[in-house]
């Protein structure tokens, strides 16, 4: 089974991942996109949006890498879980490059998005709330508004993966930490059917 958990950051997702893995005994993956920061000069998100609006090429080629590093990780395993995926960069890549470049880029892009699809089983969508702050880690942007201005994109991207074995976490479950143990309930329950 290969399953992603997808969502605005600060969602919980990796802590998910991670239980998730453990007590289903599928390996949890990093796929982060901290490791490619430095090799492009990146301190934390908002020099990636800096930069995509600076420099559209290098804010496409990083978003390109990022895309096909993924992909190829994916391919390695016949189970995973992981709290990222071709869908995060997909989401990402429209708030922050699109709107820089043009139609036929963006559609080299998507097309790999698309075949990094082909790696997926399962889907958990972990969405914002306005009752948990985003964890600070000095890279996320944490300002509740942009987080809400990501979360309506990963609404729309996730509508169109409707044909996905997919399960949206109530937002009711992403309301307070307590509730960590019923979102992990609730996501084990519906992993094994």
């Amino acid at each position: 089974m290969r399953i992603v958990i997808v969502g605005p950051s600060g969602t919980g997702k990796t802590t998910l991942a991670q239980e998730l893995g453990k007590r289903n005994n599928i390996p949890f993956i990093s796929a982060s996109a901290k490791g490619l920061f430095k090799c492009y000069g990146f301190k934390d998100h908002k020099d990636i949006i800096r930069c995509a609006i600076e420099n559209p090429k290098k804010g496409f080629d990083f978003q390109m890498e990022l895309m096909l590093t993924r992909n190829n990780l994916f391919k390695q395993y016949k189970d995973f879980i992981s709290a990222r995926s071709p869908i995060d960069i997909w989401v990402y890549f429209l708030l922050q490059n699109s709107s820089q470049l043009s139609g036929p880029q963006c559609e080299i892009l998507y097309e790999l998005y698309l075949k990094g699809l082909e790696n997926i089983d399962k889907v958990i969508y972990l969405p914002h709330t306005s009752e948990i702050d985003t964890e600070e880690d000095g890279v996320r942007i944490t300002n509740r508004y942009f987080q809400y201005m990501v979360d309506s994109l990963f609404d729309k991207v996730i509508f169109d993966l409707r044909k996905m074995d997919l399960i949206w976490v109530s937002r009711i479950y992403n309301t307070i930490e307590r509730n960590f143990e019923r979102k992990l309930e609730f996501t084990n329950i519906w992993l094994n059917g």
